[in-house]
């Protein structure tokens, strides 16, 4: 099973760094959302890392899935727009720039 959410995330993360967030990161209004996000990921990758390597009878190996799906959860509520005044403009300020989720049509 963490073989399938080690693969499912890093497949997310790689299509947004590599599709997604160049194309807002050009746009001086939107830089910012960015470089947080890749700020997020790297986070991510890090505690997938150590899980990859970690035997899963290791005590830590628990608290540590924990905190990446926290991790996960948290970036995910900011994909979706939280309810944070500022995250809902930044929201508003992407969709302006022409990204409207495609794969969603």
């Amino acid at each position: 099973m963490f073989k399938e959410l080690y693969t499912e995330l890093t497949l997310h993360a790689e299509v947004e760094e590599d599709i997604v967030y160049p194309f807002f990161e050009e746009k001086q209004e939107t830089r910012e959302i960015v470089e947080e996000s890749l700020q997020e990921h790297e986070e991510i990758e890090t505690l997938l890392s150590e899980l990859k390597v970690m035997p899963p009878d290791d005590e830590e190996w628990m608290s540590t899935l924990s905190e990446l799906k926290e991790k996960v959860e948290h970036h995910v509520e900011e994909e979706e727009e939280s309810s944070s005044p500022q995250r809902g403009r930044s929201s508003a300020k992407i969709r302006r720039s022409g990204w409207e989720r495609p794969w969603k049509q």
